[in-house]
C-alpha cells in the first residue's frame, strides 16, 4: 500500500538515518605524560605556569585573522597572542628526532575523532601544526569560520595544554547548536570540526589559555579510475555508505517515485508535474576547488555515496554543484521602538540590532535558491551556471536556518514589510535527473554544455533529433554566454528548422554581431529567408516596453560601434543574401530612429530634448551612411513628418558622419539648410519682448500662467494661492525649464506666488540665433 506521506518528506525521513550518528565537532583528552614541547629547544612543563607563559607572550605577536583576501588586524574582533610554529618542537627534550610521543598520541586520537566526524577509515588523517596561542585575562576571538588553507584540509584540530585558567571556552556551531569545549588544568584536551563550522573564543576571565592549532588534512587511497569518480559522481558507491550492499533498493525505489509522481509548483501556479530533476542541500560549505566527492565532510560523504549509488541504479545522472541561498525573514518590533528577534533578544532603538547575534527564526518573508555552479560529469571540469531552483524540488535532511549566513544584513521597516534580516547561506548541492532530461535539464541552466550537444549530434548527422531538443529549450533557454554566439550560428545553420533556429539565437541579442558572423548571418538568411532574419532581429529588440529597453539600447550601441564594419562584409559578400542581409539589417535599424527621435523631441524641459537629440545624431548618421541611397531619402523624409525642433538632430548627424559630403547625407544637409534658414528668417526678439511659450496641463491654473507668460509686456506676477495650486506651478515651471523665478511670499493667507521673467529668456535667443548662423555657415560650406 502506498504511503500517505509525500514522497519529498519520505526522501527526507529516509536520508536522514544516514550517518545520523555522525558530529561535526568532537573531542577527546590525552594524559601529557611523555608529550613534550619544545619552544626553542626550552622544554614546557605542565600545567603551563607563569613563568613559561611570560616567556611564551615574550616570542609571541599579537594575531591577525583573515577578513575576505585581506589579513587585518583588530583587536576588537581577534585578540590573543600567536607564536610561530618555527619557535615549536613536538619531541622528546634532547630534540633529537622528535615526535614518535606525539605521533603515536595523535594518531590515536584522531582515530577517535575521526571516526566521530565521520571520515573513512581507509584515509589518512595527518595533523599539520599551524600555530600557538595565548589568551590572556579578557582576550578572545569572535564568531569565525577558518579558511581552507590547502585542498585537502578538511578540518582543524585546537589542542589544549594544561594551564590553570577559566573561561576561554570554544564554542563551536553544530547545525545551530552550540558545542563547548573546555580546556583543562591536568590533561590536553583536543577538539576538532569540519574547517566551515563557524566558532569562537570566549573572553579568558583567569589565568592562560594555551592551544596549539592544527590543520588536519585527510588523504585518500589510491584506486583505478578515482580521478573520473571523484569528479562524476556517477560510480557506484555502496561501501562508502556503509551498506554493503550493491545499491539501496529503498532509496532507489523512493528516487523513482519521486521521478514519476506529479507536483504542482509552489509558486506561480500551473499543472502538477513530475520534477526534471532533485536539488538535494548537503550540509556543509565548500569552495570550487575544494568540492568533490573525497572531500565531502561527515554526513554529506555517507549520504552522497548512499544517493549516488542509488540514483545511479534509478536510471539517473547527477552532479556536485554549489548553491546561494538567499532568505528574508521577519525581526519583531516592540511598542517601545525597540527590536526583538523571535527568541526575545532586545535591542533599544538608539542602537541598531548586531546582524552577529540576530536569529533566524522569524517568519520566512521570501527566499530563492540558486545553483551557480556544478562539475561537469563528462568532463571532469567545473562550470558556472545561473540556475533558479523550485522550493518543490529541494531537498535536505538539515534546514537552511540551522546553519550559520556567509552574510547578513538588517533592514527597517520598508512599508510593505516591518523590520526584516536577510541571510544569504552558501550549501553545496547533489543535483539528480533521469537521463533522459538530462539536456532538458542542463540546458536549464544556461549551460554551454547544451550547445556543444547539439553541435556534436548534427556533426554525427543526427538532425532531426538535434532540431527537436533545440525547440525544446524555448521555454527557458537563456543563452550561454556572448562567447558561444559564433557555435549558436553554426548549430542555428545545422538544425535546417526555422523554429529551432529561432530559438537558439533569440537570447544573444545583436550586440555580438560584428563582420566575423557576416558570413554566417547571410548563410542563415538564405536557409530560412529574409522574413526569419527580421523576425530574428525584431525579438532581439523587444525584451520589455517598447523603445526602452535593454534590446533597443544594444541596438543602438551596435549601429554606433559595428553596424559599419558588418555591413561592409555584407556587401561584398559573393553570396546573393549580403546585400540582402545588410538591406535588412539597414531597415531594422532605421525603422526604430523615429521612435526614438520622436521620444526624444518630447523631453523636457526644452535643454534635455536638445541633449537627446544630439546623442542620436551618431546612431542616424550610421544607419543613413549603411542604407542605399533612395533608403537614405526615405529616412529624412519620415524625420520630416515628425515636426518639432530637430536643428539640433540634424547638426549632430552630419558632424557625426564619417563623409558628410556622401550623397546619402544629401537630403539632411538641404533639410538642415533649409531648417536653419527658416530660423533665421524669423525676425529678432524684440528688446521689451517678454513673452514665452508655454503649454500646460490644462487645468485653470496653468490656463493662468500661461496667460501671464504669453504676455510681452508683463514681467511680474504676485499671485494669492493655495499650498498645493502653488507647488502645481512650482513643478509646472521647473520642468518645461521656463526662465522664470518662482519663490513663496508667506504673508497673508494664501500666501503669494510670485514670479519674474528672467533676463536669461533674451540672453537664449541671441545665443540660438549666433548658433544657427554658425551652423548655416557650416553647411553651406559643403557645396549642396
Amino acid at each position: 500500500m502506498m504511503s500517505s506521506q509525500p514522497i519529498a518528506d519520505r526522501l527526507k525521513t529516509h536520508l536522514s538515518r544516514v550517518g545520523a550518528d555522525i558530529v561535526h565537532a568532537a573531542s577527546t583528552r590525552v594524559q601529557p605524560d611523555g608529550l613534550n614541547i619544545l619552544i626553542d629547544r626550552a622544554p614546557l612543563s605542565f600545567p603551563i605556569g607563569e613563568d613559561d607563559i611570560a616567556a611564551l607572550i615574550s616570542i609571541a605577536e599579537p594575531a591577525h585573522f583573515g577578513s575576505g583576501e585581506d589579513t587585518v588586524f583588530d583587536p576588537t574582533v581577534r585578540d590573543t597572542w600567536v607564536i610561530d610554529p618555527a619557535h615549536v618542537h613536538l619531541g622528546d627534550p634532547t630534540g633529537a628526532t622528535g615526535t614518535d610521543n606525539w605521533t603515536g598520541a595523535l594518531d590515536e586520537s584522531l582515530g577517535h575523532l575521526g571516526a566521530a566526524l565521520g571520515i573513512p577509515a581507509d584515509a589518512t588523517v595527518r595533523a599539520e601544526l599551524h600555530s600557538m596561542l595565548v589568551y590572556g585575562k579578557g582576550q578572545f576571538f569572535l564568531p569565525h569560520q577558518d579558511s581552507e588553507k590547502d585542498d585537502s584540509m578538511l578540518a582543524t584540530l585546537v589542542v589544549g595544554l594544561p594551564t590553570t585558567h577559566t573561561g576561554g571556552e570554544l564554542v563551536v556551531d553544530d547545525d545551530g547548536a552550540d558545542r563547548i569545549f573546555t580546556g583543562d588544568q591536568d590533561d590536553i584536551t583536543l577538539a576538532a570540526f569540519y574547517a566551515d563550522r563557524r566558532h569562537e573564543v570566549k573572553p579568558v576571565t583567569s589565568g592562560h589559555r594555551v592551544t596549539l592549532t592544527f590543520n588536519l588534512l585527510v588523504d585518500h587511497p589510491a584506486a583505478e579510475d578515482t580521478t573520473a569518480d571523484d569528479h562524476t559522481m556517477t560510480t557506484t558507491a555502496a561501501d562508502d555508505a556503509g551498506t554493503g550492499d550493491p545499491v539501496d533498493s529503498e532509496l532507489t525505489a523512493l528516487i523513482t517515485e519521486y521521478f514519476t509522481t506529479p507536483v504542482k509548483p509552489r509558486l506561480g501556479g500551473g499543472n502538477a508535474t513530475p520534477p526534471q530533476r532533485m536539488v538535494f542541500l548537503l550540509d556543509h560549505e565548500y569552495s570550487r576547488h575544494g568540492l568533490s566527492r573525497t572531500t565531502l565532510k561527515g554526513g554529506d560523504r555517507l549520504r552522497a555515496a548512499c544517493l549516488l549509488s542509488a540514483a545511479r541504479s534509478a536510471g539517473c545522472e547527477a552532479m556536485l554543484g554549489l548553491s546561494e541561498i538567499h532568505e528574508t525573514r521577519e525581526a519583531a518590533i516592540d511598542d517601545r521602538g525597540g527590536y526583538y528577534s523571535n527568541r526575545g533578544r532586545y535591542w533599544a532603538d538608539e542602537d541598531e540590532p548586531d546582524i552577529e547575534t540576530l536569529d533566524t527564526d522569524g517568519e520566512l518573508l521570501d527566499g530563492d535558491i540558486t545553483l551557480n555552479w556544478w562539475m561537469v560529469p563528462d568532463t571532469g571540469v567545473g562550470e558556472s551556471i545561473e540556475s533558479r531552483v523550485g522550493e518543490e524540488e529541494t531537498l535536505a535532511v538539515t534546514s537552511t536556518r540551522q546553519l550559520t549566513a556567509h552574510a547578513a544584513e538588517y533592514e527597517g521597516y520598508m512599508g510593505n514589510y516591518g523590520n526584516t534580516v536577510d541571510h544569504w547561506y552558501r550549501r553545496a548541492a547533489i543535483i539528480l535527473w533521469p537521463m533522459e532530461s538530462s539536456f532538458v535539464v542542463r540546458a536549464e541552466a544556461g549551460s554551454g554544455w547544451a550547445l556543444r550537444t547539439l553541435a556534436d549530434r548534427l556533426a554525427q548527422g543526427q538532425i532531426a533529433e538535434a532540431a527537436a531538443d533545440a525547440r525544446s529549450l524555448e521555454p527557458f533557454w537563456s543563452g550561454a554566454g556572448p562567447e558561444s554566439l559564433d557555435l549558436a550560428l553554426e548549430v542555428a545553420l545545422g538544425v535546417e528548422d526555422r523554429t529551432a533556429a529561432t530559438v537558439v539565437l533569440t537570447p544573444y541579442g545583436i550586440a555580438g554581431l560584428g563582420a566575423e558572423q557576416a558570413e554566417a548571418l547571410g548563410a542563415l538568411t538564405e536557409r530560412y529567408g529574409t522574413s526569419w532574419l527580421g523576425d530574428l532581429l525584431g525579438s532581439w529588440a523587444s525584451a520589455g516596453p517598447r523603445f526602452t529597453t535593454p534590446g533597443v539600447r544594444a541596438l543602438i550601441e551596435w549601429v554606433n560601434t559595428s553596424m559599419a564594419s558588418t555591413i561592409a562584409v555584407l556587401r561584398t559578400d559573393e553570396s546573393p543574401s549580403g546585400a540582402t542581409v545588410a538591406e535588412v539589417l539597414t531597415s531594422h535599424a532605421a525603422a526604430f530612429i523615429p521612435q526614438q527621435v520622436a521620444s526624444a523631441a518630447r523631453q523636457i524641459p526644452p535643454a534635455q530634448a536638445w541633449r537627446s537629440l544630439v546623442d542620436l545624431g551618431a546612431f542616424v548618421a550610421e544607419v543613413v551612411s549603411a542604407a542605399t541611397r533612395d533608403h537614405a531619402a526615405a529616412i529624412v523624409d519620415g524625420l520630416d513628418g515628425l515636426g518639432g525642433d530637430l536643428i539640433p538632430l540634424y547638426v549632430s548627424v552630419l558632424q557625426s558622419a564619417a563623409d558628410p559630403t556622401d550623397e546619402n547625407f544629401a537630403p539632411i544637409v538641404a533639410e538642415r539648410r533649409r531648417r536653419l534658414e527658416a530660423e533665421l528668417a524669423k525676425p529678432e526678439r524684440a528688446a521689451d519682448d517678454w513673452s514665452i511659450p508655454f503649454t500646460g496641463c490644462g487645468c485653470a491654473d496653468c490656463d493662468h500662467l500661461a496667460g501671464f507668460l504669453a504676455s510681452s509686456e508683463q514681467r511680474s506676477l504676485t499671485w494669492p494661492l493655495a499650498k498645493l495650486r502653488r507647488q502645481h506651478i512650482h513643478n509646472a515651471i521647473d520642468a518645461q525649464g521656463l526662465p522664470v523665478t518662482h519663490t513663496t511670499e508667506r504673508t497673508g493667507s494664501p500666501h503669494k506666488l510670485k514670479l519674474h521673467k528672467t533676463d536669461l529668456l533674451m540672453k537664449e535667443d541671441v545665443a540660438r540665433r549666433k548658433y544657427c548662423a554658425e551652423q548655416l555657415a557650416w553647411v553651406r560650406g559643403l557645396n549642396r
